[in-house]
């Protein structure tokens, strides 16, 4: 398995996040071995992947439905075919229900499967070449809108051991074998251009028999690092006496809370004291507006804020203005005493009056 392939995601995705189809598992007919692949004459192969605790998962074939699960407490789930699956090539997508209401979340990315019995003179397709990258950070990541092609590669499964063609548009652009499980790993020729590129593969076999192409894979590759816009920071969260919500920047001691908006949807925020990440939040498709709470209490003292936005599937950053912002200490209360028989303020009680002190300050 080559980098960034079958990697789950848990405990589960977060609320209306797409579910993920993580593996395929059946007989693969060219080494009669039960395993993880996209091929199989399995006619009831075991799919797997994650999704949104207790939610319900409805698998699709080509638009047709599948099969059904719920989604575990660890955000896992298994589903097996209704019917028998006959052969040919599958598009497959997973869809999350709330059984509560009905509604159906977004779908899962294309997961392409070939059910083919053992010796059949068809090739696989291969599937949809997925791009991977590394980051400023040296983190891989993964998506279609990609900041540079310095250190691109593509994936993708197909038969094993079978000669794979990686096209742009139609010219190619690399090539390689899959290994004994299908897995490929393609890095381009030359450096691929800024702009947007429609990349398909196809397989070959030794005695020249090609398959269809793949699905289109459609990227965006921006030219000097890509574009993102910088989040705002708005100000310190308070909560008057009635709950409303105020900005200021100032608070007292303790967890801190910040609030502020990022032009850019899909990124993560992260807040630095002072160069000191103190807390992060994310910003959905849905809203730009993000919320943040400290991981830990803020001592006394003038500080500089910095929000910095990270792309999800980028990985670029970009700062915001810095904020500065005062934390104090907690004011001592002051004592004013205790009443006396006439309801004046004193600091001697008398101990022959009866009943209790009534103390008082602020």
């Amino acid at each position: 398995r080559g980098p960034g392939q079958g990697q789950g995601q848990g405990p589960g995705q977060g609320t209306n996040e797409a579910p993920i189809i993580d593996a395929m598992f059946g007989n693969n007919p060219n080494n009669n071995m039960y395993e993880e692949t996209r091929d199989t004459d399995d006619g009831y192969p075991e799919f797997r992947g994650w999704g949104e605790p207790f939610m319900d998962i409805v698998l699709r074939a080509n638009g047709n439905r599948l099969g059904e699960s719920i989604v575990q407490a660890d955000g896992s789930w298994i589903i097996y075919p209704d019917r028998e699956m006959r052969e040919g090539t599958y598009l497959i997508i997973a869809e999350q229900v709330d059984p509560s209401t009905g509604k159906i979340g977004p779908p899962s990315r294309d997961f392409n499967i070939d059910i083919h019995p053992s010796g059949a003179g068809n090739i696989m397709m291969p599937t949809t070449p997925q791009a991977y990258w590394f980051d400023n950070n040296g983190r891989q990541m993964s998506g279609d809108a990609i900041p540079d092609s310095d250190t691109l590669w593509f994936q993708g499964y197909a038969d094993p051991d079978v000669y794979i063609v990686l096209m742009s548009r139609n010219e190619q652009i690399g090539e390689t074998y899959s290994d004994q499980n299908g897995s490929w790993y393609i890095e381009t020729y030359d450096r691929l251009s800024a702009g947007y590129h429609e990349i398909n593969a196809y397989a070959e076999s030794d005695n020249g028999m090609q398959s269809e192409w793949s699905q289109t894979a459609y990227i965006n590759i921006g030219a000097g690092g890509g574009d993102i816009k910088p989040p705002v920071i708005e100000g310190l969260l308070f909560y008057d006496s009635y709950g409303n919500t105020n900005l200021a920047d100032t608070s007292v001691t303790g967890y801190v809370g910040f609030q502020g908006y990022s032009p850019q949807p899909n990124v993560e925020i992260h807040l630095e004291l002072d160069g000191e990440e103190v807390a992060h939040a994310q910003v959905d498709a849905d809203g730009y507006r993000w919320e943040a709470w400290s991981n830990f209490m803020l001592k006394p003292g003038y500080y500089e804020v910095i929000a910095i936005a990270t792309d999800w599937n980028s990985g670029i950053e970009a700062e915001s203005e810095p904020f500065y912002v005062e934390i104090t200490d907690v004011e001592r209360p002051t004592v004013y005493g205790v009443r006396d028989q006439w309801g004046d303020w004193t600091t001697v009680h008398d101990a022959s009056l009866v009943g209790p002190m009534m103390l008082g300050g602020s």
